[in-house]
């Protein structure tokens, strides 16, 4: 169990430190901006990975059954898409008329510039992308953050407001992927590995995957007969 809360405690450093770590290390060093994305944008993917992985080798009180470690990974993920809506996703939308000539060398852009050189419906404010981020940022990020601040006291209540929110993630991700697959992929930069692999598949898929999950866990709180609201309630569901 120490080896794993280790991990997770490595996993949580770098999720928080390698966006803004690089960043001051491009403007400190001059290093090269689309090098060091590429390798910020493979550090936050596996940290992400490995934080969402690690509850299922958990085996303390509280965190033994099947859904409780469930529960556990769908609270890790709530907190991450929650705190990505707010942050990244919510300040894009204000800063998105600002992008469109944009480049390597402006370095107060660079975080939202890193992700636009795969995904360039970012550096050129398309109409659906601005609607889809500005739903997402302001009324899915707060009421995602919300339900994972209710899910150790309200479980029936955070069980609806994970439903709502999952389904609205993966109703956005739908639209996300397959508006442009319909485009043919025109503004996704193909060429390159880690800007179509693990910027625009890689990163963006977490909403696929993990709204499912999501929502699989949501329908299991919503079935909990017990109106009790600690973990024991979930035990009684085995």
């Amino acid at each position: 169990m120490k080896i794993v809360r280790t991990f997770q405690m490595f996993a949580v450093i770098v999720a928080l430190t390698c966006v803004p770590g690089t960043l001051a290390f491009i403007v400190l060093f001059e290093a090269d901006p689309l090098i060091y994305s590429n390798f910020a944008s493979c550090l936050l993917i596996t940290a992400l990975l490995v934080l969402l992985i690690s509850p299922c080798f958990y085996s303390s009180p509280g965190n033994q059954t099947i859904i409780e470690k469930l529960i556990t990974i769908c609270s890790i993920w709530l907190l991450i898409s929650g705190v990505a809506h707010v942050t990244w996703e919510l300040s894009w939308c204000f800063v998105h008329p600002y992008l469109h000539d944009v480049t390597e060398k402006d370095k107060w852009a660079w975080i939202w510039w890193a992700y636009g050189v795969a995904d360039r419906r970012y550096l050129i404010s398309d109409s659906a992308t601005v609607i889809l981020e500005w739903v997402t940022a302001v009324i899915g990020g707060p009421l995602t953050l919300y339900a994972f601040y209710i899910l150790k006291r309200n479980i029936r209540q955070a069980g609806l407001c994970i439903l709502i929110t999952s389904l609205m993630d993966l109703y956005g991700a739908i639209l996300f992927f397959g508006t442009e697959a319909l485009n043919g992929f025109s503004n996704i930069d193909t060429k390159h590995f880690v800007n179509f692999w693990i910027k625009f598949w890689g990163l963006n898929s977490l909403w696929v995957f993990f709204s499912l999950f999501c929502i699989y866990v949501a329908i299991s709180l919503l079935d909990i007969k017990s109106d009790h609201h600690d973990r024991s309630d979930i035990e009684a569901t085995q």
